[in-house]
């Protein structure tokens, strides 16, 4: 849009065609660029420019009908591109302003791919699919609104006054404040997810054959394409005779969880409890005949546990009108999303939203194509019916009260607000007949405890089977980890971020008040654990859990805290170290820093400073709908760098690494410090992220060094992905 940006409108070689055409609407797409730090400079520019050209189209001969669009986002960490969070903070308001100021209409695209990363798999360029969903958001909205709102200005359709703000969440309703909601989630960090339905009778096999996959996708065209009546006649067989919900709220509660999220209808459309609106549910369907979200939330009432309700709002498969669902009803009858919504979505979110007693939160689901009017009429009704609970982000429309990242990602720097990591216990969300990859109870309480660290809420799935019954072996391993969260509830809630930002190379750090809590992952075989750049006075140091409960002796070293531990580790799970601090606000120096006894593996590409280059997020399936995520850096062969900034404790040779990710292809990587020492070697790039050896490199003196990674050959085709730098010293120990 910027006139003095690097890529101007009047560049474009469709713009001289479109004005010399004579349309009668004209969609304006621009911004995206805008966001970009040598654009933004400009920003106090845009609504005139924005205000210029939309004059431009509205002076042609055939007076068309203007409508801006907003940006959708940019799921890149570079700060110097298309970064989110200058689309949301600078670009959005200033397109909304320049429709304000021209009276004309806005179509929100942003919420369309919130959490839906995959789609734009440049991380700024939507797919096929997200260009089809791009074209049927403004297909439906000029099918609602065929003539311009009659107000001066409106965002998909509505009057701004009736409208939450774009990307922010001053909600129109009486409500109580954000800060009064959710306290569980706030508080307690830790949750029970529980993907349940139809799809768990049949366990990943269809006729026979298995799907590898997550199993709740099984009627997708993706995984075994099952005609939806075939699909909905299996209902006859679903018969979860075992199912017991106090001994599930009592194994979330043995789990040391807080509250339980269960799915209360998924993208298949079966309702997991008795449902008025529609006879597709495991009442009415099922010779079940038993309400067990009812049950589920008795039991959770008599625990002391709090109850969440997932709802696939947009997505079902088998009613029609719905997004991906049949497009005519039994007798032939065309049905649009307004069917749907009217007849079974809201009705049904009325149903769980007044029935089930007080909830904590409502778990939304796959917002996108859904029109924003809908989910704010969704919204509605859980403030009215549950004024306590909290709405997640995938309600869609930056209407949510919290986000939720992608699936199965734990970030790697601290997330400021209130967030959620969602994750699975074995490799699929609803129960799979051969999914016995399940995590053991150290996975679970690290992964828990690093999400704390990071200022979040860890929500971890278990999947009944078609019996009601959640697998043995995962019992255990939730049991176990109960036990040590039962030794140490002080760090899981109630509990704070680490002042680091980041984690450590044997851990994590956690802090309560004016205490920190050192969770060693991995315990030095040493005797000694380095703690770099606190700035503060240590009050007491010991080893929570130790019988005697002495203290530790304290030095330290050059800024580093050095603690002198004991050989043997107290407990085999997590143990952890409590430092009583003089004063509550601690302050650190959070650099990298790279210690001799474990130095830094795998640093994310996220903490380097990027030189002609950018960072992007990648995420893809191992199977289908198991997703992994990196960040990494795609175009380095384009002349940029790599730098990270590293402290250094003691000099020496040190082991460089590097994580590759290419198309099978041979690449030279260099790189060089800021002492002049280099390593350049040639190593191989696959498809799936792998650490490659690079080789030893000296640091001549301690302290803060820089170092870059470079690619000589330009033709290059790979990702950079992360470094390690490994003390030699500790190599020839191993």
């Amino acid at each position: 849009m910027l006139r003095k940006g690097n890529s101007p409108y009047w560049d474009k070689e469709k713009y001289e065609p479109s004005m010399q055409s004579r349309p009668d609407i004209v969609l304006i797409d621009l911004g995206g660029n805008d966001a970009k730090l040598k654009n933004r400079i400009y920003k106090n520019d845009f609504v005139e420019d924005a205000c210029e050209l939309i004059r431009r189209y509205q002076h042609l001969p055939s007076h068309p009908r203007v409508i801006l669009m907003t940006a959708i986002p940019g799921f890149t960490n570079d700060t110097t591109g298309i970064w989110d969070k200058a689309i949301v903070r600078d670009i959005n308001p200033l397109i909304i302003e320049a429709a304000r100021k021209m009276h004309i209409e806005v179509l929100d695209m942003h919420p369309l791919f919130e959490g839906l990363p995959q789609l734009l798999p440049d991380a700024i360029h939507p797919n096929d699919e997200g260009a089809h969903m791009i074209a049927q958001k403004i297909a439906n909205y000029l099918k609602a609104y065929p003539k311009k709102p009659t107000e001066d200005m409106t965002i998909d359709g509505l009057p701004t006054e009736e409208k939450t703000s774009v990307n922010g969440h001053n909600h129109s309703d009486n409500s109580l404040s954000l800060g009064e909601r959710g306290q569980l989630f706030k508080k307690g960090k830790y949750a029970m997810f529980i993907h349940w339905g139809l799809f768990s009778e049949l366990a990943g096999k269809w006729d026979g054959k298995t799907y590898y996959g997550v199993s709740e996708w099984i009627l997708n065209r993706s995984m075994a394409n099952i005609d939806r009546r075939e699909y909905m006649a299996a209902a006859r067989h679903f018969n979860p005779q075992d199912f017991d919900a106090m001994k599930i709220a009592q194994l979330a509660k043995d789990a040391g969880m807080r509250y339980i999220v269960i799915t209360s209808k998924h993208h298949e459309g079966f309702a997991m409890f008795h449902s008025s609106a529609d006879a597709f549910n495991i009442y009415d369907a099922t010779p079940f005949k038993r309400d067990p979200l009812k049950e589920l939330s008795e039991a959770c009432t008599k625990l002391g546990l709090g109850l969440g309700i997932y709802y696939s709002h947009n997505y079902d498969w088998t009613y029609p009108g719905a997004t991906r669902g049949p497009k005519v009803d039994a007798q032939g009858n065309s049905k649009t999303i307004d069917d749907y919504f009217h007849e079974k979505c809201l009705p049904q979110v009325e149903e769980i939203t007044k029935n089930y007693g007080k909830l904590e939160l409502i778990w939304f689901d796959m917002p996108s194509g859904m029109p924003k009017e809908y989910a704010e009429k969704l919204v509605a009704v859980v403030r009215r019916n549950q004024p306590h609970a909290l709405i997640s982000s995938r309600i869609g429309h930056n209407l949510g009260d919290y986000q939720c990242l992608g699936d199965m990602e734990v970030p790697f720097e601290n997330v400021e607000g209130l967030w959620e990591s969602v994750d699975v216990t074995n490799d699929t969300w609803g129960y799979a007949w051969y999914d016995q990859n399940w995590k053991s109870p150290k996975q679970i309480l690290q992964l828990l405890l690093s999400t704390i660290a990071r200022g979040g809420t860890y929500m971890l799935n278990v999947g009944p089977d078609g019996k009601g019954n959640i697998p043995e072996m995962i019992q255990q391993s939730l049991r176990e980890a109960g036990k040590w969260i039962a030794r140490y509830p002080q760090v899981i809630y109630e509990s704070e971020p680490s002042p680091w930002k980041h984690a450590m190379p044997w851990g994590d750090v956690i802090k309560k008040g004016n205490k920190l809590y050192l969770m060693i992952y991995e315990w030095p075989r040493t005797g000694r654990l380095y703690l770099p750049g606190l700035k503060n006075p240590i009050l007491s140091a010991k080893i929570l859990g130790r019988r005697n409960g002495s203290s530790l002796h304290i030095t330290q070293e050059n800024g580093w805290t050095k603690l002198s531990l004991p050989y043997q580790q107290p407990d085999a799970l997590v143990n952890v170290i409590e430092l009583k601090m003089q004063e509550a606000n601690v302050v650190v120096d959070n650099t990298l820093a790279v210690d001799t006894d474990y130095g830094l593996e795998n640093v994310s590409v996220q903490f380097a400073e990027t030189n002609n280059c950018h960072v992007n997020k990648i995420s893809w399936a191992e199977k289908f709908g198991e997703w992994k995520h990196v960040h990494c850096c795609s175009d380095l062969n384009e002349g940029g760098s790599l730098s990270w900034t590293v402290d250094i404790k003691s000099p020496g040779l040190y082991q460089l690494a590097l994580t590759l990710k290419g198309n099978n292809t041979k690449v030279v990587c260099k790189i060089e410090s800021d002492e002049g020492h280099f390593v350049q070697n040639q190593q191989r790039a696959v498809e799936i992220p792998l650490s490659r050896p690079m080789g030893w490199m000296r640091f001549d003196r301690a302290g803060r060094h820089t170092i870059s990674v470079s690619l000589p050959d330009k033709k290059a085709d790979v990702s950079l992905c992360s470094i390690s730098i490994i003390p030699v010293e500790t190599l020839t120990k191993e």
